[in-house]
């Protein structure tokens, strides 16, 4: 398993170019988060304000700055016992949907945790006889179909809960260009991300025993010349008995799926700022980012009883089918800076852009639950989103504190939601030999919730080494793991 979530992690790496800040941003701002914390030979930020007012304390701006960086990270649920509960359940389902196998025996569902036992197999063969035979031994089949039904409820339930893997890649390659544009900066950024996730929606499953075995013993009963009849036996199984030609078949209808989605977002925009002077308190700074974002989407499902190997869910975020659009929209946001401190506000995507996944090829599926979860994740928007940061600073930018937070909530491409909020600190030398370090935390406040720890270097004053970890844990065969890890690589340059 490990080696599959390997692989779709560095396939990821094949993408260039983010303006949301779903993810922890490339580059030092995976450390400081998306701020502008003025240091460094760029300064990062979502907000198109900051460049003239990075130009502004003389950063070098009459010459062309520039930075490449590269992220990649994952997060993770419990996915030992998510992929555990999958091939369970594939087997529970041949089980209420019988075929038998190589050796005519049925499969054999076995958990490694014993205290998830499935118990006996139903025989499938004996209860034909039973109905048949109108036999009063029916209700302890039942008992073993019981067990059965509830091995399937306990794996989809735990699927609910507990089931995301994910992986995902971020590129920063903004360019500050050294012109004094009617007194404002212009600066190109080129941005992206690619993101693939594997979860599942669940059709709830609820069996009732004496239900079914009335169900049964009326098909038990029908008489010798009737036609075919359907007999609701409860959690998605129905008994189909032709008393005339001797028939009883059992089928299994329930309609959970198992979903892997990927996305491919690019984002290219020129951003424009300038400066409002003030005489005594600082300065605004003002900034407009005009964005175009092409984005590939897919998406592939199986359902349960259709899946024998989780490798093909990872097989189809490799080879997926991508359906790509484009569209426009902005960034504004506003920068107020005096000499140890300064303010910011900004707003992402004025206009909400819309995408559509490829529709899913899976027929016949009747339950309202599942079958609304994949109208609702049918399309992708660019939700629109605030932010508000600020920071204290000492006038010559070597040491600088900082905070963030985003005031809604936004969903990316797989439906999950990001609100972050960071503070952050760091020192800053101008010496190619002694680095510059910096730390900071960043808290999601929706959707998973998780807290990360971020740390980084500054290394011969052009390279920028960074690395967060949450601090949740979880199993990952045997492994005790960080629910989420990022790394960033980055250089930076001036000419």
């Amino acid at each position: 398993m490990k080696k599959h979530i390997l692989a779709v992690t560095v396939s990821l790496i094949s993408s260039h170019a983010v303006g949301q800040s779903f993810y922890q941003p490339a580059g030092p701002s995976q450390t400081y988060g998306n701020v502008y914390h003025g240091q460094g030979t760029v300064s990062s930020s979502g907000n198109p304000a900051t460049i003239a007012a990075g130009r502004d304390r003389g950063l070098q701006y009459e010459k062309t700055n520039g930075m490449i960086a590269i992220g990649a990270g994952a997060e993770y649920g419990n996915v030992d016992e998510l992929f555990e509960a999958y091939n369970i359940l594939s087997a529970a389902i041949d089980n209420l949907d019988p075929e038998d196998d190589e050796d005519g025996d049925p499969d054999q569902p076995q958990l490694e945790n014993p205290d998830y036992n499935p118990g006996d197999d139903v025989d499938w063969d004996q209860i034909k006889e039973d109905i048949l035979a109108n036999n009063p031994e029916l209700e302890d089949k039942i008992d073993l179909l019981k067990d059965q039904a509830t091995v399937v409820a306990a794996g989809l339930a735990l699927i609910s809960v507990e089931g995301y893997g994910k992986a995902f890649l971020t590129t920063d390659i903004p360019i500050n260009f050294g012109w004094d544009l009617w007194g404002g900066s212009v600066t190109f950024s080129a941005n992206a991300y690619r993101t693939a996730k594997v979860y599942g929606l669940v059709d709830t499953l609820n069996f009732d025993s004496d239900y079914a075995l009335s169900q049964m013993q009326a098909a038990a009963q029908l008489p010798d010349d009737a036609g075919e009849t359907a007999f609701d036996l409860s959690g998605d199984l129905t008994l189909y008995r032709h008393p005339s030609e001797g028939t009883i078949s059992i089928e299994f209808g329930n309609d959970s799926l198992v979903l892997t989605k990927a996305a491919k977002v690019s984002e290219y925009a020129v951003s424009y700022s300038s400066v409002f002077e003030t005489e005594n308190y600082g300065d605004i700074f003002w900034g407009i980012k005009p964005k175009v974002v092409r984005v590939g989407l897919t998406q592939a499902g199986f359902r349960l009883g259709d899946l024998t190997d989780t490798k093909a869910l990872f097989e189809d975020i490799l080879d997926g089918d991508y359906q790509y659009d484009t569209d426009v929209t902005a960034d504004i946001g506003f920068v107020w800076q005096a000499d140890h401190y300064h303010l910011g506000a900004s707003v992402n995507n004025l206009y909400e852009a819309e995408f559509a996944f490829p529709d899913i090829e899976i027929t016949d599926i009747d339950d309202d639950y599942v079958v609304g979860q994949l109208q609702s994740g049918k399309n992708y928007e660019l939700d629109r989103q605030g932010q508000v940061q600020g920071g204290f600073h000492t006038k010559d930018r070597k040491w600088t504190i900082n905070a963030a937070y985003e005031v809604n909530a936004i969903r990316d491409p797989m439906g999950d939601r990001y609100q972050w909020g960071s503070l952050s600190a760091g020192y800053n030398t101008d010496s190619w030999w002694i680095p510059g370090v910096r730390a900071g935390l960043h808290k999601n406040f929706a959707g998973s919730e998780l807290t990360y720890v971020g740390v980084g270097a500054t290394l011969f004053k052009y390279f920028d080494l960074d690395f967060s970890t949450t601090l949740d844990t979880v199993e990952l065969e045997g492994d005790k793991l960080p629910r989420g890890l990022n790394l960033s690589l980055a250089g930076s340059y001036s000419f």
